[in-house]
């Protein structure tokens, strides 16, 4: 495996800590990573209290934090 690119142990760990989420924190935990919005920007795009939008992305990094 190349720095970019996860040795296929570690890949199969992500993809399952991944699919682990649920759809609203697979979607803000993609807004950060992928579209680098912060709670406030995603809270306008979801229609959601920044809170919940908080709530939802503290979820998901606990729940990709065990899977380690």
């Amino acid at each position: 495996p190349t720095a970019r690119e996860p040795a296929p142990a570690h890949r199969r760990v992500l993809q399952n800590a991944v699919t682990s989420l649920s759809g609203r924190e697979r979607q803000v935990i993609e807004f950060a990573c992928f579209d680098d919005l912060s709670p406030a920007e995603m809270s306008i795009r979801l229609e959601q209290a920044p809170p919940e939008i908080k709530n939802w992305l503290a979820s998901a990094l606990a729940k990709l934090s065990a899977a380690r």
